[in-house]
């Protein structure tokens, strides 16, 4: 029995050695195997990429009233087609893409990027957003810098007269200032605008110096919207137009308010009520000869009324059950005996749930 013991335990000791023995030469068979084993081959991605030369550029010194224009280059970097999708910029400048709209791998493309002056004045910066394909950079942004150089600056840079009535003159000025550092002459002065007038003025301005120019206003007519620009022209400078916009509304005795009258959103057959206001400022009395909506489920109260001088009438627009579901637009207008304004209209809108 104790010899059996012996022996297997002589026996386990040997196998123990054995297997000691061999651990080296089946790692080395396990490195040979996995040398000898390819790696298993990743397949790359397609996608385009974006890239451009710069993204910046300083036009540098440039007078008002002109236009300057630079081109971006960009090529396609990646191994895919590069899809520009859409070109944005901002106030006083344009882009457009002057190369194809798909770019393929390894070609290039141009943006052109134009600025206009205009009556910009001092640093003016502007940027371009440049939409594309590219999963990395989706959108590019280029930058443009210019610093416009006036020869004459205008004060104030938009004039607006306000309400004013039919035969109510009106005054304001404009003063002009010469920037350069030789004499410039007021060439002209013109307007678009209808019956305002250019009073007389200094035409010749020495440098850092200023004249003023006075502008009335005196309206023949009713009921109209002034929109339009006064033009100055120099004579050192016929090119450049220095434009400064006017605005104003010409009113008459009789006012509407407010012209446009919403109901906002309505529950089917639900009733709503809106007031207009009517008033007479002439010095006789109004007469209204007739109020009539142009949407037959809005009701104005009218019995014929007369307002007095200097006084106001209200009168109500109610809606019937009748109204149809959905958006409704449409006007409301008064005849009266008023023969500078015969006619009053407001607009009407709102809608009806269904």
């Amino acid at each position: 029995m104790r010899y059996t013991k012996l022996s297997l335990k002589l026996l386990f000791n040997y196998i123990l050695v054995l297997f000691i023995l061999l651990l080296p030469y089946q790692a080395l068979a396990e490195e040979k195997t996995e040398k000898s084993t390819p790696p298993a081959q990743v397949k790359e991605a397609k996608n385009p990429e974006i890239q451009f030369q710069e993204d910046f550029f300083d036009f540098g010194k440039i007078e008002q009233q002109k236009s300057v224009s630079h081109i971006f280059k960009f090529k396609n970097t990646g191994n895919a087609d590069l899809v520009i999708n859409d070109l944005k910029s901002t106030c006083g400048c344009t882009a457009a893409l002057v190369t194809s709209k798909v770019i393929p791998p390894g070609g290039n493309g141009e943006v052109k990027v134009t600025f206009s002056s205009k009556n910009f004045q001092g640093e003016v910066k502007r940027s371009v957003f440049v939409s594309s394909n590219d999963p990395k950079n989706s959108k590019v942004i280029l930058n443009i810098k210019s610093f416009v150089q006036a020869f004459l600056e205008v004060k104030p840079k938009f004039i607006n007269f306000g309400s004013l009535k039919k035969g109510e003159a009106i005054s304001r000025s404009l003063t002009v200032k010469n920037l350069t550092n030789a004499p410039v002459t007021i060439k002209e002065v013109k307007s678009e605008v209808k019956d305002l007038k250019i009073g007389d003025f200094e035409k010749e301005i020495n440098p850092e110096e200023e004249t003023i120019i006075n502008l009335t206003l005196n309206p023949t007519t009713l009921l109209q919207d002034l929109l339009g620009n006064i033009e100055i022209t120099a004579n050192q400078h016929p090119d450049e137009k220095l434009i400064i916009p006017v605005s104003g509304r010409i009113i008459g005795d009789i006012i509407l308010m407010p012209e446009n009258i919403y109901f906002g959103m309505l529950k089917k057959s639900e009733k709503s009520e809106q007031k207009i206001k009517i008033t007479n400022n002439s010095d006789k009395t109004l007469k209204l000869l007739e109020v009539k909506s142009s949407l037959e489920f809005i009701k104005p109260g009218f019995n014929g009324d007369a307002i007095l001088p200097k006084k106001s009438l209200e009168l109500t627009l109610s809606t019937l059950p009748a109204a149809p579901a959905g958006p409704f637009r449409g006007k409301i207008e008064i005849k009266t005996d008023n023969k500078d304004q015969p006619l009053l209209s407001a607009m009407l809108s709102g809608a009806v749930k269904e």
